[in-house]
């Protein structure tokens, strides 16, 4: 393009004035098929994702609250009803 329009000033466009355009067609299906493929990926991840953010909070409470609090109750229920010498409670922190 240099070799033929020259180097200088845009190959010697003036200025403000339209040279050509291009017209470009896409035919619809091509961006219809990748949204439908994003909407199909989000759709089917996101109750995956759903469910992890449930279930992940659930088992923590479980594991750290629940399971300890069954086994202080239990203790505790033991040595209400008299029996000092069975009742035992590990605890594993400093709280």
């Amino acid at each position: 393009m240099i070799d033929k329009y020259v180097p200088a000033n845009g190959f010697n466009w003036p200025l403000h004035e339209t040279i050509g355009a291009q017209v470009v067609s896409v035919p619809m299906s091509l961006p219809l098929g990748q949204a439908h493929s994003v909407w199909r990926t989000f759709m089917l991840s996101f109750p995956a994702v759903f469910g992890c953010v449930l279930i992940a909070p659930n088992l923590m409470v479980h594991f750290l609250v629940t399971k300890r609090l069954k086994a202080l109750s239990r203790a505790a229920d033991e040595v209400s009803l008299g029996k000092l010498d069975t009742a035992s409670f590990s605890t594993r922190g400093g709280d």
